[in-house]
């Protein structure tokens, strides 16, 4: 897969490939994240001797800033949001609605596209939609007693996590394979949070978080 995301030359691609590392390493048993911390730069190197100046390649691509023009063509979308937002910023102008002959007014930006067409509602619904099955998958895995299901957790966090911001990088929900998946990662992460639950409640001696204090079963 990493190899796939480099060859793209994708600035999304390469902030998922960050995101899930950054996410899911942490609860990887112990031998396996002391491989990944190892193979991570190992993995460069060998890019960058095998394909000569396709990591400068890659730095130029993720630096290149207001210089490249996939970068300005969404930034320069944020006047006409604005302005579109502002004409119906509760409940937005209906979904379906946007549908503009330009182009280059496509928003490259799944929260852009849903301020516009959803207003605030629908943005703090998608917001929400992304967010709290990442959160809550992620502390599924920071309680988890049980090493797999640890892991497991984690996995989904750092899918939903990726989901959360590569939707800031194009219209995700406009892709049915994006559209398709994320819900059934939602389910995983409701799935985890009530196992580990589960598990915590079948295990004696193990503190549990429940709302804004802990308790110890006796």
């Amino acid at each position: 897969m990493a190899v796939c995301c480099v060859a793209t030359v994708s600035r999304s691609a390469m902030l998922g490939l960050f995101i899930s590392a950054a996410v899911m390493i942490p609860y990887l048993p112990r031998t396996a994240r002391r491989w990944a911390l190892v193979a991570g730069p190992a993995f460069l190197i060998v890019l960058f001797v095998a394909i000569p100046g396709m990591v400068s390649t890659l730095f130029g691509t993720a630096t290149a800033g207001s210089s490249d023009p996939s970068i300005t063509a969404r930034t320069d979308d944020y006047p006409l949001a604005w302005t579109l937002v502002v004409q119906q910023p509760v409940f937005g102008h209906g979904p379906g609605t946007w549908m503009p002959v330009n182009a280059m007014d496509i928003f490259d930006n799944e929260y852009l596209f849903t301020a516009v067409t959803m207003g605030a509602v629908g943005l703090a619904g998608l917001v929400i939609y992304l967010l709290v099955p990442a959160l809550a998958s992620m502390l599924a895995a920071r309680f988890a007693p049980d090493p797999e299901l640890r892991l497991l957790a984690g996995s989904i966090a750092a899918a939903m996590f990726v989901a959360l911001a590569s939707s800031a990088a194009f219209d995700s929900m406009s892709f049915n394979t994006f559209a398709l998946l994320v819900p059934i990662f939602v389910g995983l992460a409701g799935t985890v949070w009530l196992l580990v639950l589960q598990q915590l409640n079948q295990t004696p001696g193990i503190e549990r978080s429940t709302g804004n204090h802990a308790t110890r079963k006796k």
